[in-house]
């Protein structure tokens, strides 16, 4: 094998000569001295590959790995926070010649690497290489096309060589077009279509799915729009996963595949700054598809929605998805009020409810996905009330008062007289609860310009007079002393960009 590779790297990275030894010891240096800070400073437990430096410092750790395997146990987080400008991501990867030349032995382990990643066809395998063997301290240009496509290939090694990883951040964009440009996603698609043991997949229980944040067409105002039920496709099968994660996104309404029901074997469901459309399938599909739900957080704001827009959300329709998990769901945070119509909660206006005959998708995809809803999940008889008191394990509980209020009293067959008693209605099993918007201006549902004579606030008041008797489980309340302001849209970024959500971590 190593006779047959020779030539090929002969002509794409020199192995001899002067001007190799002088470059092949310097780099050399610059490992040893990364190695060196990373044995007295800390251990890579959590790899982040976004800027120059990050993607420097990878190359630098990749190698250590492949000099002392051992070393992979170390890395347990992933982050791929690299994406091109929108004008260049389908433009395909040109192989240039090697900036970056190790020493023969060092080189022989990491075209070793490539291949055992899968990448073993002649013209992959030397496209990889050399992207993963380029000096990312040049000047990358104002789109730092070949620094993404590093990032990339530096990323597939992790995952191909770390077997305690446990958490992988990434931004999608390739799930539906299998591109050159995307190595990575290529690589977990058919990794894990045809069910390859790749140690970075065996013990992976968290994925988060980054919107990109170096977009031209977004520039951090507009909610992403995001191939989400492909993303759930990728990832529903891995055998530990556990959580999934979305941020400032909305989902695509180009479905390539419904992920079928009761068929992910991830737990935790988070859409943080997101927007879902209600008179579509997609939160439905979302809540249906793991075997057991655990948690599920839903929050709505800072992103703007083009034209100014505000989308109506249905509290109703919300939590009747929610009940078919409602034996396994333990915690649930909903910031969705300032979306929520007021008549659709206190009057059940059925502007929101689902018709069958009247969908948006008309496809045989979403045929058969009905198809084997209703025979997994089935009826039930009777049906369980549209109420909190349905969840008998809920332990931990999020949402704007006025919908708190309306979740207690219920909807439909289940909905109580008024008035009744918010504390009696909860979830016995309660340990904590945080409410959105309480006593602040604008803490009523969207457009609902007059108060909707809830009696909110008395029932508040009776909570916290009669908590320790009646729930004695329920040891923190949130946003009574100290409001939390609720989530929304913002109308106008230019004249609040302060409204404006930004990850922890950008930079």
């Amino acid at each position: 094998m190593l006779a047959f590779r020779a030539p090929v790297w002969r002509r794409i990275s020199p192995t001899y000569g002067a001007n190799y030894r002088r470059l092949a010891n310097s780099f050399r240096f610059q490992v040893r001295r990364g190695i060196c800070q990373l044995q007295s400073v800390d251990k890579f437990h959590k790899v982040r590959l976004r800027f120059q430096d990050d993607v420097k410092r990878g190359l630098e750790i990749l190698v250590s790995i492949l000099r002392e395997p051992s070393r992979a146990e170390q890395l347990r987080e992933l982050e791929l926070d690299c994406t091109p400008c929108d004008m260049i991501r389908s433009d395909p990867y040109e192989i240039r010649p090697t900036q970056v030349l190790l020493p023969t032995e060092d080189l022989q382990r990491l075209q070793l690497a490539v291949r055992n990643a899968g990448f073993e066809e002649r013209g992959e395998h030397e496209r990889v290489l050399s992207m993963l063997l380029q000096d990312v301290s040049e000047d990358q240009g104002p789109y730092g096309k070949y620094l993404y496509f590093q990032a990339q290939a530096l990323a597939v090694m992790f995952v191909s060589l770390a077997p305690r990883l446990e958490s992988l951040a990434f931004c999608s964009l390739g799930l539906q077009h299998r591109l050159e440009t995307y190595v990575f996603e290529n690589f977990l698609q058919r990794a894990i279509a045809e069910k390859r043991d790749v140690p970075g997949l065996r013990n992976l229980r968290s994925v988060r799915f980054l919107d990109s944040i170096d977009s031209f067409m977004n520039g951090g105002t507009l909610y992403w729009d995001y191939d989400v039920h492909d993303c759930l496709n990728l990832i529903r099968e891995l055998p530990a996963i556990e959580s999934v994660r979305f941020d400032a996104i909305k989902p695509n309404l180009d479905v390539g595949t419904w992920p079928p029901p009761r068929s992910a074997n991830y737990t935790d469901i988070m859409f943080y700054h997101c927007i879902i459309h209600m008179l579509y399938e997609e939160l439905e599909v979302v809540i249906h598809s793991p075997k057991r739900l655990r948690k599920f957080a839903w929050t709505v704001g800072g992103r703007s929605e083009r034209g100014g827009d505000i989308t109506p959300i249905s509290p109703v329709f919300t939590l009747e998805c929610l009940l078919t998990h409602r034996h396994t769901l333990e915690e649930l945070d909903l910031d969705i009020q300032g979306h929520a119509i007021f008549r659709e909660m206190v009057d059940e206006d059925p502007m929101f409810r689902q018709d069958d005959d009247n969908d948006y998708y008309d496809d045989e995809d979403l045929d058969k996905w009905k198809a084997q809803k209703k025979e997994i999940v089935g009826v039930e008889s009777p049906a369980p009330d549209c109420a909190l008191r349905s969840f008998p394990n809920l332990k931990h509980l999020s949402l704007g008062t006025h919908v708190l209020y309306c979740y207690a009293r219920g909807f439909g067959a289940g909905r109580l007289k008024e008035p009744f008693s918010l504390i009696d209605n909860l979830p016995p099993r309660l340990e904590s609860l945080r409410l959105y918007g309480y006593g602040l201006p604008g803490e009523l549902p969207h457009r609902c310009k007059d108060s909707l004579d809830l009696e909110v606030e008395a029932q508040i008041a009776a909570l916290l007079e009669q908590k320790d008797s009646k729930l004695p489980s329920l040891k923190v309340i949130e946003g009574i002393d100290t409001p939390i302001p609720h989530g929304c849209s913002v109308e106008d970024c230019d004249r609040d960009p302060h409204l404006l959500w930004r990850r922890e971590d950008d930079e």
